[in-house]
C-alpha cells in the first residue's frame, strides 16, 4: 500500500514539473507562437496518453514483460538524449555559458 501511495505521489508531482518545464522551454524557443506551441504540446501529450498504454499492452500480451521494461528503458533513454540536445540548443541559441548559469542562479544571490 505504501508503494502504491508513494508511486502515485511521485508520478503526480514529477509529471507536472516536467510538463511545465517543457512547455516553458518551448515557449521561449517560439515566443511569437505561444498559442500554437501550447496546442502542439497538448495534442502530442494526448496522442501519447492514448497510444503508449495500447502499445505497452500489446507488447506485454505478445512479447512479455521483459520487453515492456526494455521499451520503458528505451523511451527513458530517448527522453534523456532529447533533453541533452535541447539543453545544448538552448545554450547556443540564447548564448548562455555554463559559468553564467552558475552565477545567475546561485543560491547566495537569491538570498
Amino acid at each position: 500500500m505504501m508503494c502504491i501511495i508513494a508511486g502515485f505521489v511521485l508520478g503526480f508531482t514529477a509529471a507536472g514539473g516536467v510538463l511545465q518545464l517543457a512547455l516553458t522551454t518551448m515557449a521561449e524557443f517560439f515566443p511569437s507562437g505561444k498559442g500554437k506551441v501550447l496546442g502542439i504540446f497538448f495534442t502530442s501529450l494526448s496522442v501519447a496518453t492514448a497510444v503508449i498504454p495500447f502499445f505497452i499492452g500489446w507488447i506485454s500480451t505478445n512479447l512479455g514483460l521483459y520487453y515492456v521494461m526494455l521499451s520503458d528503458a528505451i523511451i527513458a533513454g530517448l527522453g534523456t538524449l532529447l533533453a541533452v540536445v535541447v539543453l545544448i540548443c538552448y545554450r547556443k541559441i540564447f548564448n548562455i555559458s555554463k559559468r553564467a548559469d552558475k552565477d545567475n542562479y546561485s543560491f547566495n544571490k537569491i538570498l
